[in-house]
């Protein structure tokens, strides 16, 4: 009996969303929310992930949507970061792109 085997060829392709092109937010904030913006993602029909950090701590998500900004409620004393990036089904998700820090500064309001 002679067994023949063939080796298949498989090409798995990924295809990544391009990264949104820039991330602004002020250097410094005296209110308790704030207004962030960012450059569209070169790649069409996508959904952005907004994230912050407050004093060096981990991420966590406060947007999610297709707008070109968000604004960011329940800032306080503290210096933030800010990253966002694009997805899209059935695609790779971009690369973060991470802001300069926001330093948040709120004054307290005499009785």
């Amino acid at each position: 009996m002679i067994t023949t085997s063939f080796a298949a060829a498989c090409a798995v392709t990924s295809t990544a969303v391009e990264a949104p092109v820039s991330i602004s937010v002020p250097a410094t904030s005296t209110s308790t929310s704030l207004t962030v913006s960012w450059g569209a993602s070169p790649t069409s029909d996508v959904s952005y992930v907004l994230e912050r950090s407050l004093n060096g701590g981990t991420f966590s998500q406060v947007y999610s949507g297709t707008a070109l900004t968000a604004t960011v409620s329940g800032m306080s004393n503290g210096s933030y970061l800010f990253r966002v990036k694009a997805t899209k089904s059935g695609y790779v998700s971009s690369a973060y792109v991470t802001s300069g820090t926001c330093t948040g500064t709120l004054m307290a309001t005499p009785p």
